[in-house]
């Protein structure tokens, strides 16, 4: 008769950053599709002249997200009954923009965005570049993990 063990291994694994990504979220907002769009270009152009000018390429900046919709708001009347009213139509972008680690980089980036009176939802992640090898060196933890611990069961139990 066969008998069987499952096993779960556990792995951990602790790297330093070698990538800094920044997230940019813009949003216009105009009742005119048009200006809407004129309003996002606009600030797009200003996104990338930022970059550029502190030595970034021309396809360092990647959009991740772009979304233009109807925008509404709901408010009450004078019945105290729930209206919507069109608020115009609502442009949302997002941008990436990764670079090697390095603070005083990170630094210029960040003064010549603000230089720029854009003022986007930025976010900040400090990432490992390779993620295959921490994954890989994952899973060799999570393996050798579930191996010692396969032994001792099998020991343990007489097979």
């Amino acid at each position: 008769m066969n008998r069987t063990i499952t096993i779960t291994g556990v792995g951990q694994a602790s790297v330093k950053p070698d990538q800094i990504v920044i997230t940019l979220a813009l949003e216009t907002i105009d009742t005119d599709y048009e200006k809407t769009m004129q309003l996002a270009a606009t600030a797009i152009t200003a996104m990338n002249e930022a970059v550029h000018s502190i030595g970034f390429g021309e396809k360092d900046l990647k959009t991740t997200h772009f979304h233009i919709d109807t925008h509404y708001e709901n408010y009450r009347d004078k019945n105290n009954d729930y209206k919507r009213r069109f608020v115009g139509y609502k442009c949302q972008h997002n941008l990436k923009l990764a670079f090697a680690y390095d603070t005083a980089h990170l630094s210029r980036v960040l003064t010549a965005l603000a230089k720029t009176k854009i003022y986007p939802e930025i976010t900040i992640a400090f990432t490992v570049k390779d993620q295959t090898a921490v994954s890989e060196q994952l899973l060799l933890y999570a393996t050798e993990n579930a191996r010692q611990k396969a032994t001792i069961l099998a020991r343990a139990a007489g097979a």
